[in-house]
């Protein structure tokens, strides 16, 4: 079968009731610049991104997964730190929320709870 094609400049979906529905048996491809959703937007399986994603407003999820190394502007109530060494010689300093951990050995270990 050969591909049909056809231009349309604006599509308005008339009648307030129910749930205006675009289906396809395949894939639906939008090839634009930009493309607009002007209201809220349900997606119902996944979203792949292959470049950057930028977001106005509140970032929500059940979890987050990746090192984190880019996340800033991140604040946190409280925290523990945790430093054990068992030749000593261990110095700890905080300054400006920063912590820096000196050891004189490899034998020191260092945990961060938040």
């Amino acid at each position: 079968m050969a591909a049909k094609n056809f231009g349309v400049k604006q599509v308005n979906l008339i009648g307030a009731s129910g749930t205006p529905t675009i289906e396809s048996p395949n894939n639906i491809n939008i090839n634009a610049v930009n493309v607009a959703i002007s209201t809220d937007m349900s997606v119902g399986g996944s979203i792949g991104i292959s470049s950057n994603l930028s977001v106005t407003g509140v970032v929500t999820a059940a979890s987050f997964s990746g090192d984190g190394s880019s996340l800033t502007n991140i604040s946190v109530s409280s925290a523990t730190l945790s430093v054990a060494s068992r030749s000593g010689g261990v110095n700890v300093s905080v300054a400006a929320g920063i912590v820096t951990v000196f050891g004189r050995s490899s034998d020191t270990e260092v945990s961060v709870a938040f």
